[in-house]
């Protein structure tokens, strides 16, 4: 589940408002886009790469107050705004003093499109992260991080195509894991019969060269399917790959994947909602 842990008050005229832990829109947003969800790693290259995150999974801040408005003609607006920030990047901590998020997603039959806003800014003042065995300072002075996102399906019926585009730029001297970079990303359903369904995923996502750290990126893909025994319960499986292509190793789940090599995973299982 999302683990979230919140107060608040929904209306169906004024829409919703939260107080607490909660999982992000940004969150959402990337969820959108994985089909075979967040243990498949193809759009989180953008993470190994240059620590973005708009993603499926991992995306949820304390201390944050949230709006969602009610639907108006297809369209729905989530606004947040977390007080602590984002603790953790793909290759260590640092602290930051706040993060804004802005989603808008229209909904219309079998289309649907949405853009998402993410802001983070550091905390002024001298700290340091960890990098596998390496220590990095982070300077006094504004380090953040802008991140936006679009993405858009379509449903024909036999098949449900889907396309996603990220962007990240920095602001100020960063810690390893945050750089500029972008990454797209395309996902495609088909059901198979009346209780299977077929899925894929591929992406590619690339880290702005820096003097001293170099290029990070790579490329995935990923093959899956579900197969329904009941309402609550079905059996899934799924391989993927993932491929580092630039200058810097992708920390990936805690393994490097070194320039030319490539992170593989095969998953079979059951699942049942309780």
């Amino acid at each position: 589940g999302a683990r979230n842990t919140v107060v608040g008050l929904s209306s169906k005229s004024v829409g919703t408002l939260l107080i607490g832990r909660q999982q992000t829109a940004a969150e959402n947003f990337g969820a959108a886009m994985r089909p075979m969800g967040s243990f498949v790693d193809v759009q989180d290259i953008a993470n190994m790469a240059f620590g973005a995150n708009i993603r499926g999974a991992a995306d949820r801040l304390d201390n944050t107050i949230s709006y969602t408005s009610p639907n108006f003609a297809g369209f729905v607006a989530r606004a947040s705004y977390s007080f602590s920030g984002e603790t953790e990047t793909n290759n260590g901590t640092v602290d930051t003093s706040g993060t804004a998020i802005a989603h808008l997603q229209y909904t219309n039959g079998p289309l649907d499109v949405a853009a998402v806003y993410r802001g983070t800014s550091s905390k002024t003042g001298t700290s340091a992260i960890v990098s596998g065995n390496t220590v990095n300072t982070v300077v006094a002075g504004r380090e953040g991080k802008d991140e936006w996102g679009i993405r858009g399906a379509y449903d024909f019926k036999v098949v449900r195509l889907g396309l996603g585009y990220q962007d990240q730029s920095v602001d100020g001297t960063e810690a390893v894991g945050y750089r500029d970079g972008k990454q797209w990303v395309a996902f495609a359903t088909a059901p198979v019969g009346a209780n299977g369904l077929l899925m894929a995923e591929y992406g590619k996502a690339s880290g702005d060269s820096t003097a001293t750290l170099g290029k990070a990126g790579g490329k995935g893909w990923a093959v899956g399917y579900k197969h329904n025994l009941s309402k609550r319960t079905h059996l899934y499986t799924w391989y993927g790959e993932i491929k580092a292509s630039e200058d810097i190793a992708l920390r990936n789940k805690g393994v490097d994947i070194e320039s030319g090599d490539k992170s593989q995973a095969l998953q079979i299982g059951l699942k049942h909602s309780f």
